[in-house]
């Protein structure tokens, strides 16, 4: 029997075994309640929720992003990113301009204000991930095998 984890980090009363897809979903839902609990902690320091710190990473990396190609990117439905895409703008972190290409289309960039943010501190969203990424099950480039992508694709046939 595993122990589950009490409020405090301590280990509380033992957990009956559930099964695989019962303990995975009861994974999932940790790992939610953790981000949350973690986007409301980087929202007090940094005045900036954890998707939206997100977001602002990955444009930071992929300026000319368009939203389409964000929600991709982040395996979301375009809609979900649009009202965080509005709040960064309205804060001034995030700039749209005319696909030069296609003017019907958007590119995303960061501004001044949203490069400035846009570096990993001590309280960034990788500072605390990093360590957790077991470096002997990386593969020649760095990366896991299957990745975050494998364990989403996985995760997805639950859902």
């Amino acid at each position: 029997m595993r122990r589950a984890r009490s409020a405090s980090g301590g280990d509380a009363e033992p957990v009956p075994p559930l099964g695989e897809v019962l303990d995975f979903m009861r994974l999932i839902w940790a790992l939610d309640h953790g981000l949350r609990v973690e986007s409301k902690r980087l929202k007090a320091r940094r005045q900036l929720a954890y998707s939206q710190q997100l977001v602002l990473r990955i444009v930071g990396r992929f300026p000319g992003l368009s939203p389409g190609q964000l929600a991709r990117i982040l395996h979301v439905d375009p809609s979900t990113v649009s009202a965080t895409l509005h709040h960064l703008s309205r804060r001034g972190l995030l700039g749209r301009s005319p696909d030069p290409r296609d003017r019907r289309r958007v590119q995303l960039g960061l501004t001044e204000r949203g490069r400035d943010l846009d570096v990993p501190t001590a309280d960034s969203i990788e500072s605390n991930r990093e360590p957790h990424l077991e470096p002997a099950a990386r593969g020649p480039r760095g990366r896991r095998p299957g990745g975050a992508g494998g364990a989403l694709r996985r995760a997805r046939g639950l859902i």
